[in-house]
C-alpha cells in the first residue's frame, strides 16, 4: 500500500475529514488530499508529523513494521558515529543532524508507544480486579 492510500485509510478510521488532519498537522488541506492521491508525497517532517496525529508509528505509514524501522535507525545511529550512512557512504554534518533528530523522534516514540501498551496492561488489570 502506498503512503497516500494508508494516510487516507488512517484518516477514515480514525473518522477525520482531509481538513481536521491539516489542521492538526498544521498544513493546507489540500496538501492531504495530494498526499492521498499520490500527486506528492509528504517530506520526512510532514510524514512524522501525520503518523504523530494518527497515533501510528512512521514506519506504519511507508508500510513497515514499526520495530523493523526502528533495527533500522539503531544500525544507523552507530554508523553515524562514525560518519557513515547504512551503505557506508560518507555523510556531512548537516545529514547526520538531520538523521539523529529522526533517530530521536523514533525513540521517542517507540518510548511513548510501549508507555501506552503498559498503561493497557495496568488498565486491563485493574478493571479486572474492581469485578466482582
Amino acid at each position: 500500500m502506498l503512503i497516500g492510500e494508508m494516510i487516507k485509510q488512517l484518516r477514515i478510521e480514525k473518522g477525520l475529514k482531509q481538513k481536521e488532519l491539516a489542521e492538526v498537522v498544521d498544513i493546507s488541506r489540500e496538501s492531504i488530499g495530494n498526499y492521498e492521491r499520490g500527486t506528492r508525497a509528504p517530506s520526512a517532517e510532514i510524514a512524522s508529523r501525520i503518523a504523530n496525529a494518527l497515533d501510528v508509528p512512521v514506519g506504519v505509514l511507508i508500510g513497515e513494521d514499526a520495530d523493523v524501522i526502528f533495527s533500522k535507525l539503531i544500525e544507523l545511529n552507530d554508523g553515524l558515529e562514525n560518519g557513515f550512512s547504512l551503505n557506508y557512504d560518507p555523510i556531512d554534518k548537516h545529514e547526520q543532524t538531520l538523521l539523529r533528530s529522526v533517530i530521536d523522534y523514533m525513540k521517542q516514540s517507540k518510548q511513548r508507544e510501549m508507555e501506552k501498551y503498559y498503561q493497557g496492561l495496568e488498565q486491563g488489570r485493574k478493571d479486572n480486579t474492581d469485578k466482582p
